[in-house]
């Protein structure tokens, strides 16, 4: 598929969930970048690390889980930052971080279906694939999915979150936060230049 055809099967699948997009957006270049099982995989690790210790996880838990996991390197010096404060108030904007987790397991094949971002995903349920296997079984049991399976999805989701910003009609109902997250993941799996903050 062309990016120009990507562009309107995006289009026309949005419209069909009756959201208004923006049709003077570019297409999605093909920029994108081959990110490897393992390090998606890891920050997919670092994701549940921090949304679990804003829900609550204590700090031997979070030194624990990040020497099991061997994720030390690959946290961001923002998710750092948090990790070693205590808990506040403010904690509550990294469970969105769940959100973005869904999207790298679903790159990773883990989640099956994709599905729309239109509810929170199901965290609990979720985060049984990293408990169950393991960090080494984890990254050894995903089946990463393809350039264009992954670049389809971010073109759609990258529509999406423009009209959400924007506030178009039939985004009414969609949590902002949900849809935010799931273009950051997106984001970082498809853009050369594209960092975690």
């Amino acid at each position: 598929m062309t990016a120009q055809q990507r562009k309107a099967f995006s289009e026309a699948f949005l419209k069909s969930k009756r959201i208004s997009v923006d049709s003077q957006l570019a297409p999605i270049e093909a920029d994108l970048r081959s990110r490897s099982i393992e390090e998606i995989a890891r920050r997919a690790m670092c994701l549940t690390l921090v949304a679990l210790k804003a829900e609550g996880m204590n700090d031997e838990e979070v030194a624990e889980f990040q020497r099991e996991h061997a994720i030390e390197t690959h946290l961001t010096r923002v998710e750092k930052r948090f990790l070693g404060q205590k808990s506040s108030d403010d904690d509550g904007e990294w469970v969105w971080r769940f959100e973005a987790l869904h999207v790298l397991l679903w790159a990773l094949g883990y989640v099956v279906a994709l599905g729309f971002p239109d509810a929170e995903s199901d965290a609990g349920s979720e985060l049984e694939f990293l408990r169950d296997l393991g960090p080494q079984g984890f990254i050894e049991g995903a089946l990463l999915r393809s350039n264009e399976q992954i670049l389809d999805a971010a073109d759609w989701v990258f529509r999406l979150h423009q009209s959400v910003v924007d506030e178009r009609a039939g985004t009414e109902e969609l949590t902002e936060e949900v849809v935010e997250q799931w273009s950051v993941a997106f984001d970082w799996l498809t853009r050369e230049e594209e960092n975690w903050e």
